[in-house]
């Protein structure tokens, strides 16, 4: 397993995790962080349940 660290803000919360980097985003909010709001509802991506807004942070 290959695994990667993941280092964000999700709602304002500074997040430091480990996970295996085939981990879904989706399944990254819902299992590891318990934000149960966004869902997977066609698991393509074409029904826009699982839309999340994502911007990066530039590290300095």
């Amino acid at each position: 397993m290959t695994t990667r660290r993941i280092d964000t803000v999700v709602n304002g919360v500074d997040i430091e995790r480990v996970v295996d980097s085939r981990m879904l985003l989706s399944d990254f909010l819902r299992h590891e962080l318990r934000l149960t709001g966004t869902h997977v509802g066609c698991e393509h991506g074409v029904c826009g349940s699982c839309t999340v807004q994502y911007a990066p942070r530039h590290r300095q």
